[in-house]
């Protein structure tokens, strides 16, 4: 259901809210269409939507101000000069957590069945900002005493969390990196979303190894939008899970519950675990 858009009273800004999906179908174009058409709702204003194709993508859309809202990591916050001068408005919810996991998974059928076989395998990564689908992996693999740069045989990025599921399930890559999200913000609960589920109509993945736990994504933005303008956004985004219609949108976009305030202090605890964890470029290719 599409909601009616009315017209930016006087001194509201038209904005545009940007993301990269996950899958990028026509469920998704819908549910993103939706969505912004009720925050438009909400805080009284246009908000149009906006599709990137990569992490790199957005942080370049951003960083131009084509887009001016936008839903990021907190890794792709720190990392990207262009992004420095984002301003975090409010933090992804999953499973009364703020936090969530990555997690290593091969094929259900695969024989590859510890992390001490992956050998030569083919990894597929979505994309070097990315924390569940390349840095926290890669640094786990380094806790464990195994180098990333010359474990594998091949290494790719595929820019989204559905297409490195796809690698992985149909073939073209023997183990992934996604996200992961356990009952309680606890890797030992059970999982109750992960970037490989449901992705491949009868195919299953397996995880060998999960890290974190990983301050979830962040809506930002651009320091331009006038303070008014954050403010309506912050309360409104945090109040749009009481909606029924947002409820699918959020879920099918962002795989959240609501939305909390922001945390300085996770960005922070981030920004020290990506320094720790940094390493030499990889020779991944873009698949």
């Amino acid at each position: 259901m599409l909601f009616n858009r009315r017209s930016s009273p006087p001194g509201m800004p038209k904005l545009t809210f940007g993301l990269v999906p996950a899958t990028d179908d026509a469920c998704t174009r819908l549910h993103l269409a939706d969505f912004c058409a009720l925050l438009g709702e909400l805080v009284g204003g246009v908000i149009s939507p906006h599709r990137a194709p990569s992490p790199g993508a957005l942080a370049s859309a951003v960083a131009s101000g084509r887009v001016n809202v936008a839903w990021l990591s907190p890794t792709l916050m720190v990392k990207s000069p262009g992004l420095a001068p984002v301003v975090p408005l409010v933090s992804s919810v999953r499973a009364g957590s703020p936090l969530y996991h990555a997690a290593l998974f091969v094929d259900e059928a695969s024989p590859i069945t510890a992390v001490e076989q992956l050998t030569g395998a083919r990894a597929a990564w979505v994309a070097p900002s990315s924390a569940s689908g390349y840095l926290f992996p890669r640094a786990a693999l380094r806790r464990r005493g195994f180098d990333p740069r010359s474990l594998f045989s091949t290494e790719t990025f595929h820019n989204t969390h559905g297409k490195v599921a796809e690698a992985v399930l149909h073939g073209h890559a023997d183990v992934g990196a996604t996200f992961a999200v356990y009952e309680d913000g606890e890797s030992s609960h059970g999982m109750l979303r992960a970037g490989f589920l449901d992705v491949v109509p009868g195919r299953r993945g397996r995880v060998l190894d999960v890290a974190g736990p990983i301050p979830a994504d962040l809506i930002a933005s651009l320091p331009d939008v006038p303070i008014f303008a954050r403010s309506a956004l912050t309360v409104s985004l945090q109040r749009i899970a009481d909606h029924p219609e947002a409820r699918e949108p959020l879920r099918s976009l962002f795989g959240v519950e609501r939305f909390a305030p922001f945390a300085a202090a996770g960005a922070r605890a981030l920004r020290t675990l990506v320094d720790f964890g940094r390493e030499p470029a990889t020779a991944a290719s873009y698949g």
